[in-house]
């Protein structure tokens, strides 16, 4: 018996389908779940897929969590950091409650995104010896990135003891995207590979959609940046690079939530955008209808990511799904693949001149029609099928 963890965030955007994916790869190894989230946990969706690939449900029940909210992101005033970090508090006691008391129903226990102090702390504490496998999106950790923010400095140091002494205990599993994020970890905490281990992000291709998943690009070169914008995400330093490009002119498409950056934020930066480029925005979350479309209209996707980002983002698997190439940072999990598999054209996170050559290459690439090949997607795809993701995190 297993259980599934994924205390916040189950109900919207990557998080959601990347939550469910490996639910849905559990179910099809044939493996009985109890999913322990969010009371607003979208369970049409689920049962969508299931249909859609016919799946034997083998999910005993979803076990909700009464947060604040599931989805909470800060604000820049005080007062709105303050309610932010009182309902992350309350939110993580809230589930750290409820699993504690279902522990008992299963035999393995699987947290999905334990990637915040508090989750760590409370793991610690958690009175459970049992087989506990902890999911960790990014590879953060390293404070010298932070000399200047003390906070962070910490903040950062803090994971870095406590995953440390978790990594160290028998019952506990320590997952990461792919071999180049468990070499950074092993790396950052200073310790063998050996006590990680390595899964893909389960990647859902519906029997419904199978062989209908290439789609039309048009005449114009269009790149997509995709999901949430943060900092980390890199969408300032793509304006700047655009505007070191005057050989071609470029449509840049931008959709995703805006809640830890602003409007403005998004408007100051487009305001600067070269007139030789254009852009077009569809800001805050978005449902399946416009996120399929976004990807019909792109060319290439884009993953202007920071060195502080190194998983395989979610945004690259929804572009590998849909046979999209993708224009990423060379040292990440993103840019491991796209060099393994020839998924695309990667470059040095933060180097301008650098991010300005993979674009054109791929423009090139684009007006030539020698982009990837639909066998490369495939061979990639079949990696990272949910099934096989589940069975990758069993047996450890």
């Amino acid at each position: 018996m297993n259980i599934i963890y994924n205390p916040l965030g189950a109900t919207k955007g990557h998080t959601k389908i990347y939550a469910t994916g490996i639910v849905i790869g559990f179910m099809l190894a044939g493996e009985k779940i109890r999913l322990v989230t969010s009371e607003d946990y979208d369970t049409k969706y689920i049962e969508t897929l299931m249909k859609e690939n016919s799946i034997e449900s083998n999910l005993l029940e979803i076990v909700p969590i009464k947060n604040k909210t599931s989805t909470i992101t800060p604000t820049n005033d005080i007062a709105g950091k303050w309610v932010y970090s009182y309902k992350l508090l309350y939110n993580t006691i809230s589930g750290f409650r409820v699993l504690n008391k279902v522990m008992h129903r299963g035999d393995r226990i699987y947290f999905i995104g334990g990637n915040t102090l508090l989750n760590i702390i409370g793991i610690n504490f958690l009175n459970n010896q049992k087989y506990f496998g902890l999911t960790i999106h990014n590879v953060d950790f390293e404070s010298n990135d932070y000399t200047k923010l003390e906070f962070k400095k910490y903040y950062k140091l803090a994971m870095r003891m406590l995953i440390k002494r978790l990594i160290k205990k028998d019952h506990v599993r320590i997952f990461v995207h792919g071999n180049y994020t468990k070499r950074i970890l092993a790396d950052q905490l200073k310790v063998n590979s050996g006590y990680i281990c390595s899964y893909d992000v389960p990647i859902i291709v519906s029997n419904s959609s199978e062989g209908n998943i290439l789609t039309p690009v048009g005449t114009k070169f269009t790149i997509l940046f995709f999901g949430v914008i943060r900092y980390d995400k890199g969408l300032d330093f793509l304006v700047s690079t655009l505007n070191q490009i005057q050989e071609v002119s470029i449509e840049l498409r931008i959709c995703g939530s805006i809640e830890h950056v602003g409007i403005d934020y998004v408007k100051s930066l487009l305001a600067n955008l070269d007139r030789q480029h254009s852009a077009i925005c569809h800001l805050g979350y978005v449902n399946d209808d416009r996120l399929e479309e976004e990807f019909v209209n792109a060319t290439y996707v884009i993953l202007p990511y920071r060195k502080t980002f190194k998983a395989q983002s979610v945004v690259f698997a929804d572009a590998v799904k849909r046979y999209k190439p993708v224009i990423c940072t060379k040292e990440s999990q993103n840019g491991d693949y796209t060099m393994k598999y020839q998924l695309g054209e990667v470059f040095e996170s933060e180097n301008i001149e650098d991010c300005k050559k993979a674009i054109l290459r791929a423009h090139s690439k684009f007006k030539s029609g020698e982009m990837s090949e639909t066998g490369q997607f495939r061979n990639f795809l079949k990696t990272c099928s949910p099934l096989r993701v589940a069975q990758e995190m069993m047996a450890e």
